[in-house]
């Protein structure tokens, strides 16, 4: 239609509907052009760009008494639940009085935001619709309805949805109106309408920028600047040069500290944490480490005496000059600790006696129990037999030792909240069980 046009304002041309009045006031100077109606029989709304809502946008079939909102081409922004018409396409209604509505709430208390949706879109939903629903356990859910009457739940693939039930209920989104591209979004009544209002207007400008242009910006430009403006903005573009350094020198930290990060780790898989989940020889070796950090002297016996003459794993003694020494037996297991191996030890200080011609100082069992599992689960050793146990600490001055407990105790050591002295001459003196929490700390 050609000719020239009086009347028009800039826009957007933003119609309120059925809003409370501080509602009303906090949106209006959103917008250049806004007008506050009861009824839309008091505007044209083919004149209009958006309808903001707090009553619906259903069309003639619906419930009577309802504001009619008969033009597809007005972008609506719905609070509340009701009935919000047809949409373009893409879904098949069970009825031709259906609309697009919202249906009898229901229970949830857990939620989620599909991934695909804008950032800003998403960043709102989590600032403002999230906490809010967090806060109740009845919550309207957009459907397909009948004069109000709720028929079945729409899915995300004819609604696009911002904020879900964790059944995949939708409680806020988006649909294509029936004169593209104008879109409606639903939205609780709880959300903010000033936030939504900004929002929605901004993503519409990618859409339909004729309907919703960018403000205009010509304060901002260089001509029409003050020297104080001129001050603050040098002032501020200084400091996002200096924020971009920063999270770039950050960023640069962290990269290395990550690889440091990673670098001890497999140094520590390889050493300490061996403990942990060795078996055989590596774990023998591993022990051996330990015990000669703490300031034991270590001898491996498998060295010492001829392949076929088994004997214990190892033999430590004390760096104090005493004749002290005690023979220790090193295992590991899948599942729990063996109370044979208590047998093999005896055995063992038997043959110690016959070759030394006196007895051990101790005989110390160092188990790797339970291989594969979470070290803090473990149970003690051998705490399913308390007897063989005790007779075992009774007659040969045994002591028990899960390698979680010497791990632990091994970093109090390298840590220096435990000294190496300290710890052996506990060590040394204690029979039965170990447990860091009654050997730790000085």
């Amino acid at each position: 239609m050609s000719g020239e046009f009086f009347g028009a304002k800039p826009r957007p041309w933003v119609v309120l509907l059925g809003l409370d009045e501080a509602v009303v006031e906090e949106v209006t100077p959103l917008f250049s052009t806004c007008i506050a109606v009861d009824n839309t029989s008091e505007v044209r709304l083919e004149e209009w760009d958006l309808l903001i809502t707090g009553v619906g946008a259903p069309n003639p079939t619906s419930i009577q008494g309802l504001p009619l909102i008969t033009v597809g081409s007005v972008f609506v922004l719905g609070f509340g639940g009701f009935e919000f018409g047809l949409p373009h396409q893409g879904v098949a209604f069970n009825s031709t009085l259906s609309q697009i509505g919202t249906r009898t709430e229901v229970v949830a208390s857990q939620f989620r935001i599909p991934q695909d949706l804008p950032s800003a879109v998403k960043k709102l939903v989590e600032q403002d619709l999230v906490p809010k629903a967090l806060e109740r356990t009845q919550h309207p859910v957009i459907a397909e309805t009948v004069q109000g009457n709720f028929q079945r739940n729409l899915n995300s693939d004819e609604v696009r949805a911002f904020l879900q039930t964790s059944q995949g209920e939708i409680l806020a989104g988006s649909f294509v109106r029936q004169n593209p591209p104008a879109e409606c979004w639903i939205l609780p009544s709880y959300a903010s309408p000033k936030l939504w209002s900004r929002l929605a207007v901004s993503q519409w400008q990618e859409v339909a920028p004729e309907r919703f242009p960018p403000p205009a910006d010509w304060k901002s430009s260089r001509a029409w600047r003050t020297p104080a403006e001129a001050e603050v903005l040098a002032a501020k573009q200084a400091l996002e040069e200096e924020r971009e350094r920063v999270l770039s020198d950050l960023g640069a930290r962290e990269v290395e500290l990550d690889l440091h990060a990673e670098a001890r780790q497999i140094e520590a898989d390889r050493r300490e944490r061996l403990l942990l989940t060795a078996r055989g020889e590596k774990l023998v070796d591993i022990v051996k480490l330990a015990l000669e950090e703490i300031g034991f002297g270590v001898r491996a016996m498998d060295e010492v005496f001829p392949k076929g003459d088994l004997r214990e794993d190892l033999r430590i003694s004390s760096p104090e000059g005493s004749k002290w020494e005690a023979i220790v037996e090193v295992r590991a297991y899948s599942g729990g600790a063996s109370v044979t191996d208590l047998m093999r030890l005896q055995r063992f200080a038997q043959r110690y006696e016959t070759d030394e011609r006196h007895s051990p100082n101790a005989c110390w069992y160092i188990v790797n129990q339970f291989i594969g599992k979470d070290p803090a689960t473990r149970p003690q050793v051998l705490s399913s037999q308390p007897d063989e146990v005790a007779y075992f600490v009774d007659t040969y001055n045994g002591l028990l030792i899960d390698t979680a407990e010497l791990f632990k105790l091994w970093l109090q050591v390298q840590s220096g909240r435990l000294t190496a002295d300290s710890l052996r001459t506990k060590l040394m003196a204690m029979r039965g069980v170990v447990r860091e929490e009654t050997v730790g700390n000085d």
